[in-house]
C-alpha cells in the first residue's frame, strides 16, 4: 500500500533494485499469481475499501494488456494457475 491509501503491484529484481509498479489504478489490486513462464499474472482488483465488489484480472508482466476476467462482482476471489 502506498501513501494514496491502495495497494498496488510491484515488480522487483531479487537484489532489490529496479522497483517497478506495474498498474496505475486507484483501486486495490491484490493476490498476484504468475504464470507458469512469467509472462502473464492473475490478480483480484477491488474498489476502494472491502465492501466494494472485485474482479479478477489477466496482466502482463510489465502491466499492459489489462483484461477483465471476470464479468459478475464477488468479494474474496483469488486465481492460481494449473500446472
Amino acid at each position: 500500500m502506498d501513501s494514496s491509501g491502495f495497494a498496488h503491484l510491484y515488480l522487483v529484481r531479487p537484489d532489490g533494485t529496479g522497483l517497478h509498479r506495474i498498474n496505475a489504478a486507484r483501486l486495490n489490486d491484490k493476490n498476484p499469481s504468475w504464470s507458469p513462464d512469467g509472462r502473464r499474472l492473475v490478480f483480484t482488483r477491488g474498489g476502494a475499501d472491502d465492501a466494494d465488489p472485485e474482479h479478477l484480472y489477466l496482466a502482463r508482466a510489465d502491466g499492459s494488456g489489462l483484461t477483465q476476467l471476470t464479468k459478475t462482482a464477488s468479494h474474496h476471489l483469488e486465481a492460481d494457475w494449473l500446472p
